[in-house]
């Protein structure tokens, strides 16, 4: 009697351990396709952020009062532009908004025309999406 207990006592032990260490395979395996998915998103508002610039430059009335939204390889983006006021020269924030498989992040992008020389760049993750 005492070894059938002893058995199902260290049975369930070892059966517990490896329940233990599946859950934390899943766990780190949702993290890893969590980063890919980021980094792929970072590469998207990247190449945005290029598109919105040389559209800007070659039209400064790109984007302004009503967004463009259009794909970019296996993601979309959308670009807004507006005139800042009350600078002295002329000066655009345009918003990018990169999405791909349900991670979403945007970035405010403030611009010299003519020469296109950033003067701030602020992203942020969107917390909206799940």
């Amino acid at each position: 009697m005492t070894a059938l207990l002893t058995v199902v006592v260290i049975g369930s032990a070892a059966l517990m351990m490896s329940i233990a260490i599946a859950l934390r395979g899943i766990g780190e395996s949702d993290l890893a396709v969590s980063s890919v998915r980021l980094a792929q998103v970072d590469a998207l508002l990247s190449g945005c952020s290029d598109e919105a610039l040389l559209r800007l430059s070659r039209d400064q009335t790109f984007g302004q009062g009503v967004p463009v939204r259009f794909p970019l390889g296996a993601g979309t983006c959308t670009i807004t532009s507006e005139s800042v006021v009350g600078t002295t020269l002329e000066t655009y924030a345009i918003i990018i908004t990169a999405e791909r498989q349900r991670t979403k992040k945007s970035a405010r992008v403030t611009v010299l025309v003519p020469t296109m020389q950033i003067l701030s760049w602020d992203a942020s993750i969107d917390p909206s999406l799940p």
